[in-house]
């Protein structure tokens, strides 16, 4: 009878021991341009705060809701469908840093260009903003 119950109480305590150390994988999900991405070249991406997902590809930029991908290019505004990198203003603006000498803004449902003075033929590889200021980085300057 005592082998019994201590075979029971080693076969419980093995499996809740072994319970919590069972690796476990977070969901991935693997997006191409058939599931509706603008591009599978992808260069940049971010979350804003309202929870979607941007993506700067090089045939223009993605907005994912978690559902659907919406798609924006030069159709919708954009100065180049080569968009290099994104950030989001303190306000919910979207910035598109691309290959052109300006940027792209994404306010109110509507893309703008976003001018600003530098030498031409530089492209963007990287922007953050502080408060109401944007800052770009291209070709080893900062702007």
């Amino acid at each position: 009878m005592k082998y019994i119950i201590l075979n029971h109480f080693i076969i419980i305590l093995y499996l809740f021991c072994t319970s919590d150390s069972i690796s476990q994988t977070p969901p991935y999900y693997h997006y191409t341009s058939s599931e509706g991405l603008a591009s599978s070249q992808v260069y940049e991406m971010m979350q804003d705060r309202e929870g979607y997902m941007w993506f700067a590809t090089a045939n223009g930029v993605s907005r994912f809701d978690g559902h659907k991908f919406t798609n924006y290019s030069t159709k919708d505004g954009l100065n180049t469908n080569s968009i290099i990198c994104l950030t989001e203003g303190n306000k919910g603006e979207i910035y598109f840093g691309n290959e052109k000498e300006d940027f792209n803004i994404f306010d109110n449902g509507k893309i703008r260009k976003y001018s600003y003075q530098t030498e031409q033929n530089h492209i963007i590889i990287g922007m953050l903003t502080d408060g109401d200021k944007l800052y770009s980085y291209y070709d080893n300057n900062l702007s």
